[in-house]
């Protein structure tokens, strides 16, 4: 994505319009596997915890809201529900209906918020 990229996003805190501060679009909040187009919060989110990973640097501060919009959603068993399902043909399905549990999203929002709470 690269240094100018990553700005644009964390300027905006992963989500908002920096014109009116509101959310982008309503599916920001609603975790989905496989992203194909879409992004929402715990892709970018996952995008900088491996781009972390990678460069060894810390999380920025302009993440906390929508790592707190990714934490809200865990279920009681620990697990993330599938947020929707994008449209268009698929060869096919990758994971769960929308809300069941998802393994992928669970998975990604896990290591999401370790990273987060590991620093």
């Amino acid at each position: 994505m690269g240094v100018r990229g990553e700005e644009y996003l964390l300027r905006r805190e992963l989500f908002r319009r920096l014109s009116t501060g509101e959310p982008v679009c309503d599916r920001v909040f609603s975790l989905a596997h496989p992203r194909r187009a879409y992004d929402h919060v715990l892709a970018a989110v996952d995008y900088f915890r491996a781009a972390a990973d990678a460069d060894g640097t810390p999380p920025d501060s302009r993440m906390a809201e929508a790592i707190e919009a990714i934490r809200s959603q865990r279920q009681s068993d620990g697990t993330w529900l599938q947020g929707h399902r994008s449209d268009g043909d698929v060869w096919f399905p990758c994971d769960v209906p929308t809300g069941e549990p998802s393994k992928w999203v669970t998975l990604q929002a896990t290591q999401v918020l370790e990273w987060w709470d590991g620093f």
